[in-house]
């Protein structure tokens, strides 16, 4: 893995993608976020906000007394979130930059550490960043369910995003583990897999995703530039159903005597 972001915030369509990724994944990022105990006042640090909508959605929750460091490596996508109450953005790399110890309630990534070969090392950081009792969640990505489809082209475009060296596509299933060892406690997960559905906003995301993602997926050998057109003709037809991505949610509290 390199451990650079692999989608350019310059091709095209990324504000289109991060906007459908957004009305995915927010609704369930919140409950989670609720059922953490999310509240008025909480100081919240969002990492890889991407289009801002779960910025401000988390900023509408925690109030005027509450706040929202939005934060990213590429910050043109969160204009919308000017003027937003509670919600302040600021550009950085969570890899070396630094935010003050103990500062954080909950602290949420999602589809980050999916891209970082030393993940472990930025988890220890963001767990330096919680208050004590404070809370992180923790949001990646499995290609299991897609990949045992027995849709051919299906399950080789997830064996293409396996194979891509950009990014690990298995990172959900390391998660459980990995946020246990930097000594957080009550550590829970939930997995969810949505159906893709021909001609829906979720599948109108992977057939963006794809076209982004398409020269190293190409690169990998698993699958063809003609055998990703053909998928993406499938995508946009009523009746074509498969098993998306699942989303693994993992999160743990650091101890209130740390």
């Amino acid at each position: 893995m390199t451990g650079d972001y692999v989608i350019s915030p310059d091709w095209g369509d990324e504000r289109e993608r991060l906007e459908l990724l957004g009305r995915w994944l927010d609704p369930s990022s919140m409950e989670r976020a609720e059922a953490l105990g999310l509240a008025e006042g909480w100081r919240c640090l969002g990492i890889g906000a991407g289009g801002g909508c779960l910025a401000r959605a988390l900023g509408a929750r925690v109030g005027p007394d509450g706040r929202v460091l939005a934060v990213d490596i590429d910050i043109r996508f969160l204009d919308a979130l000017a003027g937003a109450l509670g919600v302040e953005v600021r550009q950085a790399d969570v890899r070396v930059d630094e935010f003050p110890s103990g500062a954080f309630d909950l602290v949420h990534t999602r589809l980050v550490l999916v891209h970082l070969p030393d993940r472990l090392s930025v988890m220890k950081r963001i767990v330096d960043w919680l208050t004590p009792g404070g809370w992180v969640l923790f949001e990646e990505i499995d290609i299991a369910a897609g990949l045992a489809s027995p849709h051919r082209l299906w399950a080789r475009h997830m064996e293409a995003y396996r194979l891509d060296p950009g990014y690990d596509a298995c990172c959900g299933r390391a998660l459980p583990a990995e946020v246990a060892s930097p000594g957080l406690e009550n550590v829970g997960m939930a997995i969810e897999t949505p159906a893709v559905a021909g001609g829906t906003e979720l599948a109108r995301w992977h057939v963006l995703t794809n076209q982004a993602l398409r020269p190293g997926m190409l690169a990998t050998g698993a699958i063809t530039a003609a055998e990703l057109d053909e998928l993406g003709g499938e995508l946009g037809r009523p009746g074509f159903l498969e098993p998306g991505l699942s989303v693994v949610a993992v999160w743990g509290r650091k101890p209130t005597g740390a």
